[in-house]
């Protein structure tokens, strides 16, 4: 028959025990995790890469919209400066030219938003791999003890 002393060290090794089962079962949720991350930069790879193919500006122009004497409002896009004059592109009063032009600038922000969301994926992607580099080195250096007798 086994003492109640000895139930009650069982009772507290399991007690000790469970926290590796805790960390086990949290390995399962980091690699569902990782999965779904590199799910997401998937994704945002893939929708830049439709973006690019339809047409992006290499900057993000701003719409102008002017009024000329006697023909209209006429749209010109506004490029960020680089230090020197204003780069303007003359897109003018046509409908169609127009619409095109504001569907390349949409997709252009568009871009830029999703290169932006992929980068802190990335990001946040790169420093979940030194985190784990970390425990890992921790588990390794906690090996010296487990390789001792139990007694």
């Amino acid at each position: 028959m086994v003492s109640d002393n000895a139930t009650q060290a069982g009772a507290s090794i399991a007690d000790d025990v469970s926290p590796i089962a805790a960390a086990l079962d949290l390995t399962q949720g980091i690699a569902d995790r990782l999965r779904f991350l590199q799910a997401q930069t998937e994704i945002a790879a893939n929708a830049i890469a439709v973006l690019e193919a339809a047409g992006v500006y290499e900057d993000e122009p701003s719409p102008s919209w002017e009024n000329r004497a006697g023909k209209g409002r006429y749209l010109r896009l506004v490029f960020p400066t680089n230090g020197s004059a204003r780069r303007k592109e003359y897109i003018g009063a046509d409908p169609d030219k127009i619409a095109a032009a504001l569907a390349k600038v949409k997709r252009t922000a568009d871009a830029r938003r999703v290169r932006n969301r992929l980068a802190y994926l990335q990001d946040y992607a790169k420093a979940a791999v030194i985190d784990l580099r970390n425990v890992l080195t921790d588990l390794r250096h906690a090996e010296h003890y487990w390789g001792q007798p139990a007694a």
